[in-house]
C-alpha cells in the first residue's frame, strides 16, 4: 500500500512564457508531472508496449504507432492546462513513465470536472492508481475549488470502477449499452463526489 503524500504544486518558467504546470506527488516514489512535447517518445513507447492491455478499454490505443501520433494529444492538453481549462499528466513510478491520469475539461458554470486515467499493466494492481487519483482529487477541491468530480468507466471494466469506489464516489447512475468498444456495445458507469461530501 502506498502512503500518501502531500499536494505539491509548481509553476515553472518556459523559455520567457510562464505556464502553470501541474505537479503532484501522491506518493514518495510517485509524481503526476503535466505532459509536454518532450514526452512524445516515452508516452508512443509505453503505449506500445502496453497495447494489448490496453485497447480492451481504451480504443485509441491500436492509433499509436510513432510519437507523432500523441502529439495533437499533448498539444490540445497543453493548450487546455495553459487557458485553465483541466490538465493531462504523466505518471512517473520512480522517475519511469506509468501511465496517465488528468482532468478532461473544467467547467465555470457548474465547477465541475471529469478524471480520466490508464496505466501500464505491470503497475496495476499496486496501489499507484488510487493514489493518484485521491492526489487529483484533493486538487481539484483544493487548487480549482471545485463543487463536482466525475469519472466514468465502462461497466464491465472493473478495476476502473474500483478506483471511484475505493475513494468513496457515489455511484449516480449506469448508461445502458450507451458507447461502442471493438464492435460492442457496452454500459457506462458515471461516479460523483460534490465537495461537500470529500473527507480530505
Amino acid at each position: 500500500m502506498l502512503k500518501s503524500a502531500k499536494i505539491k504544486v509548481y509553476i515553472p518558467l518556459q523559455i520567457g512564457l510562464i505556464v502553470i504546470m501541474v505537479l503532484l506527488t501522491p506518493a514518495p516514489d510517485v509524481v503526476i508531472r503535466s505532459f509536454t512535447l518532450d514526452d512524445l517518445t516515452e508516452l508512443c513507447e509505453l503505449v506500445k508496449a502496453n497495447r494489448a492491455f490496453l485497447r480492451e478499454w481504451l480504443p485509441w490505443a491500436d492509433r499509436i504507432s510513432d510519437p507523432r501520433d500523441e502529439a495533437p494529444y499533448i498539444e490540445m492538453a497543453m493548450d487546455k492546462e495553459s487557458r485553465g481549462e483541466g490538465f493531462e499528466g504523466g505518471i512517473y513510478v520512480r522517475g519511469i513513465l506509468a501511465g496517465s491520469i488528468g482532468l478532461h475539461y473544467i467547467s465555470e458554470d457548474t465547477r465541475s470536472t471529469e478524471i480520466g486515467y490508464w496505466l501500464a499493466e505491470q503497475y496495476t494492481g499496486s496501489g499507484v492508481m488510487t493514489a493518484c487519483a485521491r492526489t487529483v482529487l484533493a486538487y481539484c477541491f483544493t487548487e480549482y475549488k471545485l463543487n463536482r468530480v466525475e469519472i466514468r468507466a465502462a461497466g464491465a471494466n472493473l478495476k476502473s470502477r474500483a478506483i471511484p469506489e475505493r475513494l468513496g464516489f457515489r455511484l449516480e447512475g449506469l448508461l445502458r449499452q450507451f458507447h461502442t468498444l471493438h464492435g460492442k456495445l457496452h454500459d457506462l458507469a458515471i461516479y460523483g463526489m460534490l465537495a461537500h461530501e470529500w473527507k480530505g
